[in-house]
């Protein structure tokens, strides 16, 4: 029998910010916005706004680490950490390879799926 060389997902988790928006708060900021017709054009009637110190890699970090306490054998299982950010937190250090540090994966490869410059938007 011939090895398969694949790659698939068989594990996902998230984490999003604490914060919340609703499109009634966004009506009080904003009175020339109409909350209810913000939900009939867009479906969404909220959405969560990261702090002053939450940030992507953060944001990233804790929902492997949900994953990893919920199934912990999967951290020595690890190949490939994909991080992809329109906005990274880290110029010199590349954004993917703090999650991948924090989650102590070593045999995990890393791609950064983040803009080299934002002028451009070159990926690697």
């Amino acid at each position: 029998m011939q090895a398969s060389h694949y790659a698939k997902i068989t594990e996902i988790e998230y984490h999003v910010p604490e914060k919340e928006v609703s499109n009634d708060l966004l009506g009080t900021l904003f009175p020339e916005w109409d909350a209810q017709e913000i939900s009939l054009k867009t479906g969404i009637t909220s959405r969560r706004i990261a702090s002053a110190t939450e940030t992507s890699i953060g944001l990233g970090v804790a929902a492997a680490e949900r994953l990893l306490s919920k199934k912990p054998e999967l951290r020595k299982r690890i190949d490939s950490i994909f991080f992809c950010t329109q906005s990274p937190d880290c110029r010199i250090t590349r954004s993917a390879a703090v999650p991948h540090q924090a989650m102590f994966a070593e045999a995990a490869w890393q791609f950064a799926g983040e803009p080299v410059d934002t002028v451009s938007n070159h990926w690697l």
